[in-house]
């Protein structure tokens, strides 16, 4: 669920229904999310409740996940939060209205490949600190090419990638520039027209 935006542009009004089902549980926590792309995209959510105990929500073939903080839809919590539930549809005014609205920018590419990043990590490992380390890493790594700039951090940053390692300690480069690592990347998996790097067009991301 996503905060409401107001600008001169657009305003959407978040609109949600309670899940029936959900109505008997009282003091829910959340305690896992493990989202599997590898399984038609499905995602587990493990709950505690004090009336209950532990149990599970299950959604299969999700079209998307987003997690974010609790801060950042505070607006919300005096109708959308326990004691008035926890298990919410939203009908109007959230996450696809908002970005079927939204305008691309120049960062929107890299936004969706940190997104991308994020998820492909999660399904892997549960470690939300990992995930975030290889969405900012690879964030990192595209906006550098965007803009042209190389270093020796960078290229090793890459480098570990390229080669299916998590980068740990000291990271140090070689004679190859940044763009120059993240070709024979592209040239390895055999990606179909890959003028991207050449071009500098902005980063591609597949989901």
């Amino acid at each position: 669920m996503l905060p409401v935006r107001r600008s001169s542009k657009m305003h959407f009004e978040l609109k949600c229904d309670l899940v029936d089902a959900s109505m008997p549980y009282s003091g829910v926590e959340v305690l896992r999310v493990h989202y599997d792309v590898s399984s038609h995209a499905s995602l587990s959510v493990d709950l505690s409740s004090e009336s209950h105990g532990h149990f599970r929500v299950s959604f299969d073939r999700c079209s998307g996940l987003r997690v974010i903080d609790e801060g950042q839809i505070c607006e919300f919590w005096n109708t959308y939060s326990q004691p008035n539930g926890w298990l919410w549809v939203v009908q109007s005014g959230g996450w696809f209205d908002l970005e079927s609205q939204r305008q691309p920018t120049a960062d929107t590419a890299v936004d969706v490949l940190r997104e991308s990043a994020f998820k492909r990590a999660f399904a892997i490992t549960d470690s939300t600190d990992a995930c975030r380390y290889i969405s900012d890493d690879l964030g990192l790594l595209a906006d550098a090419s965007r803009a042209d700039i190389s270093d020796p951090w960078l290229v090793a940053l890459a480098a570990s990638y390229a080669s299916g390692a998590f980068p740990h300690g000291e990271l140090v480069g070689d004679s190859r520039t940044l763009d120059v690592v993240l070709s024979e990347f592209d040239a390895s998996h055999d990606r179909p027209n890959n003028k991207r790097r050449n071009d500098r067009d902005q980063p591609e991301a597949k989901e």
